[in-house]
């Protein structure tokens, strides 16, 4: 009975262990993208932009990586 509990411990921890890395995979994913929109939009693109519309838009990039990194 103890070997069976101790089984199904260990096995709960693992699967959090593996969703605790899905997690930060998937949380460094949507990271690395907003860096690469905001130097997309620093570099190639930014002369299809306004210069108000950029600003605004790297601002909101700032705030999306504040709030992934939390």
């Amino acid at each position: 009975m103890a070997k069976l509990i101790l089984f199904d411990v260990k096995g709960k921890m693992i699967m959090q262990d593996k969703m605790e890395k899905e997690r930060a995979d998937s949380k460094n994913a949507v990271e690395e993208y907003v860096y690469e929109m905001r130097d997309k939009l620093s570099g190639p693109l930014s002369e299809f932009m306004r210069e108000s519309v950029g600003s605004c838009s790297h601002s909101y990039l700032a705030e999306g990586v504040s709030c992934i990194i939390v």
